[in-house]
């Protein structure tokens, strides 16, 4: 406050009056993005004691009390980048006034959303497809994106595709911003699986097109070793590679009958693990 003294009309000096100043300190948030207009901000002013405030923020609403050192305040969103300004003035019961003046940048936050390929249970090398669909509006359309796979990789495209090395839970992150820099973030969990190989049951090697091989499938096996035993413990059958099947052969190639027979499979996956699995498999035609 600026202090300055007066005469009196009898000539003697009579204190002091007090005039307005600028020198409050307002606190509070000065980047405010929002989704909608009910998010709730606060600001404050130093308290003194036998005051009272007045407090001036065109560009939002004021909750009551509205005349306390602290008011909280929704902003109402603008549709684009904006910068508002709030007034407060201080009047003390001694007739001293202060005024404080705040600037305020408010912004619409854009909406963050993707969607995936992911269907549950994925491997290791499994490739996903991720369809960014966020949001913005006609004035702040999405400018930038920042994939984050959980990790450790990130990416900036738009529709990334990606694939895991190792298994875990992969907390995938998306977050979109606007040219006023208001960004927000949308989350997915995925699980990723390593030792995985489906084998079936039967299968039916007539040539028709169908079910043709007893086929190994699989996803993030680096090598895998099939050996096929017909019921006297003898082998007909042994290939090694990354994608094996049998097709009913023999290692000469004659075909099999029906029946059933035993096989086992050794595998061993991109990060060196070894696993093994052994069953029975039918052969009809």
């Amino acid at each position: 406050m600026l202090l300055i003294g007066f005469i009196n009309a009898d000539g003697q000096t009579n204190g002091t009056k007090n005039f307005a100043t600028t020198s409050l300190v307002i606190t509070g948030d000065t980047f405010v993005c929002l989704h909608n207009d009910t998010a709730i901000y606060t600001y404050s002013v130093p308290h003194v004691d036998t005051v009272t405030y007045s407090w001036n923020v065109p560009a939002a609403y004021i909750l009551p009390p509205v005349d306390s050192s602290t008011i909280s305040v929704i902003w109402y969103n603008p549709g684009s980048c904006n910068t508002f300004s709030m007034r407060v003035i201080e009047n003390g019961l001694s007739g001293y006034v202060d005024t404080g003046f705040y600037f305020v940048h408010v912004s619409p936050k854009p909406y963050a959303n993707f969607s995936s390929s992911y269907l549950d249970p994925i491997y290791t090398k499994d490739i996903l497809y991720f369809r960014d669909e966020s949001s913005g509006n006609a004035f702040l359309p999405v400018r930038n994106w920042l994939w984050s796979f959980g990790d450790g990789s990130t990416s900036h495209f738009q529709f990334p595709t990606y694939f895991w090395n190792t298994s875990g839970n992969m907390d995938v992150t998306l977050t979109v911003g606007n040219d006023c820099g208001c960004t927000d973030t949308a989350h997915e969990m995925i699980t990723v699986l390593e030792n995985v190989f489906v084998l079936p049951n039967i299968f039916t090697p007539n040539k028709d097109g169908y079910n043709d091989e007893f086929e190994v499938r699989n996803s993030g096996m680096s090598a895998f070793t099939l050996t096929i035993y017909n019921r006297f413990g003898a082998i007909i059958f042994e290939t090694t590679g990354k994608e094996i099947a049998w097709d009913g052969t023999n290692t000469a190639g004659m075909l099999m009958d029906d029946g059933t027979y035993f096989y086992t499979v050794k595998a061993t996956s991109e990060t060196g693990k070894n696993f093994n699995k052994s069953g029975f498999i039918t052969l009809l035609r």
